[in-house]
């Protein structure tokens, strides 16, 4: 039986996913993220989507019509065993 792989992210990927949550209630706009990150938008656009369908990011609406990208409880562990 083989170990199980540990999840490789790449450097892009990790800078996007620890801005999120180093961010107040781990939670940015899409555009804060975008700038905070200074990840180039056409890569930005790709990872953002693979890291949602992986379940690691999520969208929330606040006040009713503004998005939120949220690091979810996944994406949350997974940082925590790259930490290690």
């Amino acid at each position: 039986v083989e170990a199980p792989e540990k999840t490789k992210f790449s450097e892009n990927q990790l800078i996007i996913l620890k801005a999120l949550a180093k961010a107040e209630g781990a939670k940015l706009t899409l555009v804060d993220l975008l700038r905070v990150t200074a990840v180039p938008q056409n890569e930005f656009d790709e990872i953002l989507a693979m890291l949602m369908v992986k379940g690691l990011v999520a969208q929330e609406l606040i006040e009713g019509n503004k998005l939120q990208l949220v690091l979810t409880a996944r994406g949350e562990q997974q940082l925590k065993k790259i930490s290690k």
